[in-house]
């Protein structure tokens, strides 16, 4: 099972903890294989001013998958003053892309 998305909450909240210590067993890829999560995957500005957080994940199921790959985040300064969405990067959060072999591989 693979489960992605936007959480709107950010890792060690109570909906980040819900999902790692489900009966399911699942875990977020980017935490599993770079050994945490992305330093952030939304850059907004807004009115009361910027709000940078990591509030997606990738979830997969640790008996069936393990993660071999992961899209990098883009380096601070590769953002633009306008952050997200941008002409670089159209959405309001980033594209989160992981490979995945069978477990036992």
């Amino acid at each position: 099972m693979i489960v992605g998305g936007d959480w709107n909450d950010v890792p060690g909240s109570l909906a980040h903890a819900a999902v790692t210590e489900h009966p399911l067993g699942l875990a977020s890829a980017y935490a599993a294989l770079d050994g945490a999560e992305p330093a952030w995957t939304s850059w907004k500005v807004r009115a009361a001013g910027e709000v940078k957080r990591t509030i997606d994940y990738v979830w997969f199921e640790r008996s069936t998958l393990r993660p071999v790959a992961t899209l990098g985040i883009p380096d601070d300064g590769a953002v633009g003053a306008a952050r997200l969405p941008s002409w670089q990067y159209p959405s309001d959060h980033l594209a989160l892309v992981v490979r995945f072999a069978p477990a036992g591989d």
